[in-house]
């Protein structure tokens, strides 16, 4: 039994406890739900969670990078299931007063430090936040559960990849969400390109780019891509992969 798993109490449908805290898990109506003084609200389920127990457990380095805090759930969960790992949140909503008190009332506040107002594709404010409060230590785990825009998620990738250890860990979340049909086909996204494509991407790059990326594990959620030993910052997608002068279709 991972760490997530031995905090998790009282699971009863949507809602479950941590630490005498109730979580609250939601996958729609994202605006009308906010964590209030009772309760922490959460876009991870249970099942969810348990795919990063490994990741935290095989982490080279205890520094975390997560882009989209939402209302602070997987953020906090995560401080608690493991109280000798950082993390630095990045997330374009304004403040949350209760999400910033639980914090502060669980005592961490000197591990989990959120960067509000701040795009996923703000490259000065990023650099910032992760001089800040990691001075010049590498990123063991960076997990991008932002916008799901396929440019802004491409603009991360290309900002935060290089600043892995060897052997960390990039989680691009919800990567699907363009094949889920209802409502995402026709309601939420419909003029937007597919972040599968980034996915594609990827593979691409996977392959032009040897010791880059060491590994990519496709979940039908998650897409895991673990760092290679190859040495590069911030670096251009387009720049690196090898297409034979073709190029891309968005779907």
């Amino acid at each position: 039994m991972g760490a997530i798993e031995r905090l998790i109490e009282d699971e009863n449908g949507a809602e479950f406890r941590v630490s005498g805290i109730k979580f609250r898990f939601i996958n729609s109506q994202y605006n009308t739900y906010k964590t209030t003084e009772d309760e922490i609200i959460i876009l991870k389920g249970p099942g969810f969670l348990k795919h990063y127990e490994p990741i935290f457990e095989k982490a080279p380095t205890q520094n975390v990078l997560e882009f989209g805090v939402f209302e602070g759930g997987s953020i906090i969960l995560f401080a608690l299931a493991y109280p000798e790992f950082k993390f630095v949140g990045i997330d374009i909503r304004p403040p949350s007063e209760h999400v910033l008190r639980h914090i502060r009332d669980l005592g961490l506040q000197d591990r989990v430090k959120i960067y509000y107002n701040v795009s996923q594709a703000d490259k000065e404010q990023i650099d910032k936040a992760v001089r800040d409060e990691f001075g010049n230590a590498e990123i063991g785990i960076i997990s991008d559960d932002a916008s799901h825009n396929y440019r802004f998620s491409k603009v991360t990738f290309e900002l935060s990849f290089g600043r892995l250890a060897s052997g960390g860990f990039y989680c691009l979340e919800d990567w699907a969400w363009a094949h889920w049909g209802e409502p995402f086909q026709t309601q939420v996204w419909t003029d937007q390109p597919a972040l599968t494509n980034l996915v594609f991407e990827l593979l691409m790059m996977y392959a032009s780019t040897p010791g880059l990326i060491d590994r990519i594990e496709v979940l039908p959620a998650l897409v895991l891509l673990k760092r290679g030993v190859a040495k590069r910052g911030d670096f251009k997608i387009d720049e690196l992969i090898k297409m034979r002068g073709k190029k891309l279709t968005l779907i």
